[in-house]
């Protein structure tokens, strides 16, 4: 999904943001993550750009490798322009 996004710099500088800081928990007993992400300001962010892309639905007509929108955004456009 990621090629296909695109990012007003300064509209989105906080969902931005939080996609950067997005982590999991250490789990040092067995020397790598937690299978559950740290829940702060970052996850929030994240989460919302997940939602947006399990929404897309493949169109068949050009083999999968385009999505459509199965939602309407509202007045601000973008759930990371929040």
């Amino acid at each position: 999904v990621f090629p296909m996004l695109w990012f007003d710099e300064q509209k989105c500088a906080d969902g931005l943001q939080c996609l950067r800081h997005y982590r999991y928990e250490l789990d040092e007993d067995a020397g790598g993550f937690k299978r559950k992400p740290v829940h702060d300001f970052a996850s929030h962010g994240a989460d919302a750009l997940r939602y947006m892309a399990v929404s897309l639905k493949p169109k068949a007509a050009t083999g999968g490798d385009r999505y459509t929108r199965t939602f309407k955004p509202g007045k601000r456009g973008s759930a990371m322009a929040a």
